[in-house]
């Protein structure tokens, strides 16, 4: 990827954040909804963000240092090993050139799926879709907002199965308010559990996965979208590959494990 080519795809990036799609089944939803929102509301910084990433291979923000590891330019030059257990049809397909996924990778090497573990992405042990190193739990994006400097509102957990949470009027309250005073929402909703009422399914995102085996079914299958609009008969909410947003009928609160206001 050249120099101008890079720039050209920062700037058509900064200019559609609507149009971001992390593709290839990488579970970097996370990072992309937090990149969804992070445009939109800092375009500069994110812009000085990824151009240091990209010529200097390492960057400072907020007080933090993120460097780009020789295994993540790897994985960008060859492409993530796929899942042989997992066949999609896709998975031996390189990985777009996007300037984006940079910024995804690093911060997936960063930032771990729970407070408690890290493991470094290895090329060698790492497949593409394997949520331990990409995934992003709720509370691994409360620490990278936090990270970043945005001052967050936290509702929900880890440890409840995302289609039973039990969200009280105040909390339904709490939703909507921000939605009328033009916040971000980010969700972390149950996928599967969403398929019969959305009526534009994306097939990465709702389409059901072999079961990994995980003790708690509402862990399977989770997602992050940016939440739009809400009632409890329809919502309309972004995620990657939804440059007009999905619509969802019925009360998406319902498969959602909870959700984080940026202020």
């Amino acid at each position: 990827m050249t120099q101008t080519e890079f720039e050209q795809h920062v700037n058509f990036m900064l200019s559609n954040p609507s149009l971001l799609c992390q593709t290839h089944y990488t579970d970097c939803c996370g990072f992309y909804a937090f990149f969804y929102c992070w445009i939109q509301q800092e375009p500069d910084l994110f812009k000085q963000f990824i151009y240091a990433l990209y010529h200097y291979e390492s960057a400072r923000y907020n007080g933090r240092d993120y460097i780009v590891r020789g295994e993540i330019k790897a994985a960008l030059e060859k492409g993530l090993r796929s899942d042989p257990t997992q066949d999609w049809g896709i998975l031996n397909r390189k990985l777009p050139h996007n300037a984006e996924m940079l910024i995804a990778l690093m911060l997936a090497d960063t930032f771990s799926f729970l407070p408690f573990y890290y493991e470094p992405y290895s090329n060698k042990k790492h497949f593409e879709n394997k949520a331990i190193w990409a995934g992003m739990s709720m509370g691994s994006q409360e620490r990278l907002l936090r990270s970043f400097g945005f001052e967050i509102t936290s509702i929900g957990n880890d440890f409840v199965e995302t289609n039973i949470f039990p969200f009280d009027e105040e909390e339904r309250s709490l939703l909507i308010e921000s939605l009328d005073q033009k916040k971000k929402i980010l969700m972390l909703v149950n996928s599967w559990m969403m398929i019969p009422g959305c009526t534009d399914p994306f097939p990465a995102n709702y389409t059901p996965r072999p079961n990994p085996g995980f003790p708690v079914n509402g862990l399977v299958g989770t997602h992050w979208i940016v939440l739009l609009s809400y009632s409890q008969n329809q919502s309309v909410f972004w995620d990657y590959g939804s440059p007009t947003g999905r619509n969802y009928t019925g009360d998406l609160l319902e498969h959602t494990a909870g959700y984080i206001v940026l202020s």
